[in-house]
């Protein structure tokens, strides 16, 4: 019984320290080294990582959080971003436009520059 409790304690040791590195990395906004990705959101790329206890999430705006396992996900970042209609019948606007909307998300100044620089170069 001395063997599991021992065992139980350098478990617990390991992964209060892990949790202390990971959580200064957070902080230092740098990556957390001792979790690992269990998925991706669609929302731009937000990652999902846990560690030895605790969960960390990454969004693609550089915000970083780090928690329990009960940890949840924070969709207020998005709230106040209207999504903004284009109204065109150029099949080839949409497609470079779809391009782009897949990987982030962007204000209505962005998609205005996204369509002059598509304009201006075909």
């Amino acid at each position: 019984m001395k063997k599991f409790k021992k065992f139980i304690l350098i478990i617990l040791f390991i992964s209060i320290i892990c949790f202390f590195i990971d959580f200064i990395r957070i902080k230092l906004n740098q990556e957390a080294i001792f979790c690992i990705t269990i998925g991706t959101y669609k929302d731009g790329g937000t990652k999902e990582r846990y560690g030895l206890g605790y969960k960390v999430f990454e969004y693609p705006n550089g915000k970083k959080d780090i928690g329990s396992w009960f940890l949840q996900y924070d969709d207020s970042l998005y709230e106040g971003i209207k999504v903004v209609p284009v109204e065109t019948n150029d099949m080839n606007l949409i497609y470079y436009l779809r391009g782009f909307t897949q990987e982030v998300l962007m204000d209505k100044n962005q998609l205005n520059m996204l369509i002059e620089n598509y304009y201006s170069t075909n």
